[in-house]
Formats: structure tokens, sequence, C-alpha cells
């Protein structure tokens, strides 16, 4: 799964990059082309047991990924660009940071 996250990881990168950067301010059709990546991460990281952290630490990260990933629904349904490259941004890739390896160096500039 480490090579999924990272994969997912980068691709979302790119696409808020691209988003702050003005290259990009409609990311919808590339965020949607990656939403089957995104429902697989969300899958995993539902299920029990993922962090090897307290029990209501946990209960709290999940209710806030339950939250961003309502964000997106919405954000989607609405097309509404700001809440999507945010739930994006400032959620998700903030979650797969949680599983990417320690030693393992996130590109920052892609």
């Amino acid at each position: 799964m480490e090579n999924d996250i990272q994969e997912l990881f980068e691709a979302l990168h790119s696409v808020s990059v691209e988003y702050l950067t003005g290259l990009n301010r409609n990311n919808v059709e590339r965020i949607i082309q990656l939403m089957p990546q995104i429902q697989q991460f969300a899958k995993w990281f539902l299920e029990k047991g993922q962090l090897e952290i307290e029990r209501k630490i946990n209960e709290e990260l999940v209710v806030g990924f339950l939250q961003i990933l309502k964000d997106i629904t919405e954000s989607l349904e609405q097309e509404d660009h700001v809440l999507l490259h945010d739930a994006i941004a400032y959620g998700v890739l903030d979650y797969l940071k949680l599983f990417l390896g320690q030693e393992e160096e996130v590109d920052e500039s892609l």
C-alpha cells in the first residue's frame, strides 16, 4: 500500500501546486480521475489498526477524515473549486503523509 500512497500523494500534490500557481484552476477532472485511488486509500485507512496510536486520537483522525471526504463530495456536487482544493491540499495530503515512510523524502517540488 505504501507505493500506492506515494503515487497518490505525488499526483494530488501536483494538482495542488498547479491550482495554487494558477496553471490549472479547474482541477475537478483530475480529482475525479484520482477518486478510485482516493477511495482505495479511504477504505484502507478507515479499517481498524492502520495507525498504532491511542484509540481516542485514532477516532478523532477518522472523524476528521470523514469530514474531508464529505467536503470532497460536496465540492464536486457544487463545483466548488476552492473547497475541493482545500480538502485535497489541507486534508487528504496530510493524511497520506501519515503513512509515507519517514526515511523516504517527499518531493515537495512536484
